[in-house]
C-alpha cells in the first residue's frame, strides 16, 4: 500500500496567528495565512504495515474480502422469518444473537430471533425490524407495529428480502 508522510508538528510551527477583531483581515491576507501552514502531500511512498503509524493513505484502502463475512444486523431488533414478513399477530421470541457470538438460533415460523447491532443474522431471516417498530408483549412475543403508528416506520416499509442459504 502507498502512505503519504504526514507530520502533524509542521502544523503548529511559530506563534500564534490571532489577530483582534477590529483588525480584520482582506480575503488574500487570509488566504496567505491558510497557505503558509499548508503541507504538501504530493509525495507517496510504499511503506510496510508496520510504519504507516502518522501517515495518510495514498490510495483507497480495498479488502479483497467482505467484511464482515456473514450477513449482519445494522441495528437492534428482531430478525423476522421470510414466512412472517405480513403477519399481524404475536411473534414470539425465540432466541438471542449478540453481535460476537457465533451460534445461531434456527429461524422458525411465527418466532422472531433478538438481535443488537452488529450480530450475525440467522439464516431465513427476511428483515430485521427496529426496536422503535415493535411492541413487546407479555409471554415473550412482540408486536410489529402497522406503518405509521407511533412515529414507526414498521409494517410495509420492510420489504421482503431472497433468504440466504
Amino acid at each position: 500500500m502507498t502512505y503519504m508522510p504526514l507530520d502533524l508538528r509542521s502544523l503548529h510551527s511559530g506563534a500564534p496567528r490571532d489577530r483582534p477583531a477590529s483588525d480584520g483581515l482582506d480575503i488574500d491576507a487570509a488566504r496567505q495565512l491558510i497557505l503558509a501552514d499548508l503541507v504538501s502531500l504530493n509525495e507517496a511512498e510504499q511503506v510496510p504495515v508496520g510504519a504507516v503509524i502518522g501517515r495518510i493513505a495514498a490510495d483507497d484502502v480495498v479488502s479483497p474480502v467482505a467484511l464482515p463475512r456473514f450477513d449482519n444486523s445494522a441495528m437492534d431488533g428482531y430478525a423476522l422469518h421470510t414466512t412472517d414478513l405480513d403477519a399481524t399477530g404475536l411473534l414470539l421470541i425465540g432466541g438471542q444473537v449478540q453481535a460476537g457470538q457465533g451460534d445461531l438460533p434456527a429461524m422458525r415460523r411465527g418466532t422472531v430471533v433478538r438481535v443488537t447491532t452488529g450480530a450475525a443474522i440467522p439464516v431465513g431471516t427476511a428483515a430485521v425490524v427496529p426496536d422503535e417498530d415493535i411492541d413487546l408483549r407479555p409471554g415473550a412475543s412482540i408486536r410489529v407495529r402497522p406503518a405509521g403508528a407511533s412515529g414507526g416506520s414498521g409494517g410495509p416499509e420492510y420489504k421482503r428480502q431472497p433468504a440466504k442459504s
